[in-house]
């Protein structure tokens, strides 16, 4: 199954987020997919703390497209990640790096 959310997209955006189930349970994971579908090449990238919505990591997953792959970025923290996902504005202002990664084990990397 596969679902878009194309009202989160930034003005100019290329690529589209779309949702993907992986499992029987219906867990779905989000992902960043920007290029051709018929590309002979596909990558993905594995976005660390940042995530699949931070600007730098589009714009990575952009260049890489601009040269014809088709790239993949999922979202690996289940949409919690230190950039902000789903919503900056629930994040407090002071909570940095260290106080986030404290809370997100390796394991809890789609796990």
């Amino acid at each position: 199954a596969m679902s878009e959310a194309a009202s989160d997209q930034p003005a100019g955006e290329l690529g589209r987020e779309v949702g993907f189930a992986v499992d029987e349970e219906g867990w779905v994971v989000g992902a960043y997919l920007v290029g051709d579908a018929a590309a002979e090449e596909v990558i993905c990238i594995a976005a660390d703390a940042p995530g699949w919505r931070a600007p730098g990591v589009r714009r990575f997953a952009r260049r890489l497209a601009a040269r014809g792959a088709l790239v993949v970025t999922p979202d690996l923290w289940r949409g919690d990640t230190w950039y902000g996902d789903p919503s900056p504005a629930m994040r407090s202002a002071a909570a940095g790096f260290h106080e986030w990664a404290a809370g997100h084990p390796v394991e809890k990397v789609a796990g």
